[in-house]
């Protein structure tokens, strides 16, 4: 960037984000001198990999934020609507936890394969409303992260930038895939 650098870009993104939403920058440097660790960190960076980058190096290192963030963010909201959805079946004398996670299950499905579809059609409508789909849903178990990113995916098929929403599918399914494994069975 010949004017703004990497460092100065993260500076920049921080001071927008002040108080709200958090951006993870990973900076992938061809500077592995002493110390650029430690610059990109006070930068505003959250980590740093050095040039030529390993692929076991950048998927662990993927691998480590992503849970990182889905623990810091998820459990305790979706423990708690989890716990509220217990003790409401217990004073009803019904079943409520299962169906709900039944049902979860089963529409996040459709949604992912409505998803693929529609974007393999270029159905930004159908794309759009999957996506609002699954955030609702979402949203009802208290899974934070795979709701905002719905919402996100919903907002970028609605402008029609199917490029961006093919990118955004992959972050959206993981996410599912994560609250999948966390649920009780």
């Amino acid at each position: 960037m010949p004017q703004l650098d990497g460092y100065e870009t993260c500076r920049r993104l921080r001071q927008r984000e002040a108080g709200g939403r958090h951006t993870r920058v990973i900076a992938l440097t061809a500077h592995v001198a002493e110390g650029e660790r430690e610059r990109c960190l006070a930068a505003g960076m959250d980590d740093h990999l050095g040039k030529p980058v390993q692929g076991d190096e950048l998927a662990a290192m993927l691998s480590r934020w992503l849970e990182d963030e889905a623990a810091a963010v998820e459990p305790d909201v979706l423990e708690d609507r989890l716990a509220g959805l217990r003790r409401l079946g217990e004073k009803t004398g019904k079943q409520v936890l299962e169906p709900v996670i039944a049902s979860f299950l089963q529409q996040g499905e459709r949604d992912l394969a409505t998803l693929r579809r529609a974007l393999a059609h270029g159905d930004s409508a159908a794309l759009a409303a999957a996506a609002h789909s699954m955030a609702g849903s979402a949203g009802i178990l208290g899974a934070a992260r795979l709701a905002t990113g719905c919402a996100e995916l919903e907002t970028l098929a609605r402008r029609e930038d199917l490029a961006a929403c093919e990118a955004r599918i992959e972050s959206v399914e993981q996410a599912y895939r994560s609250i999948a494994r966390r649920l009780p069975k």
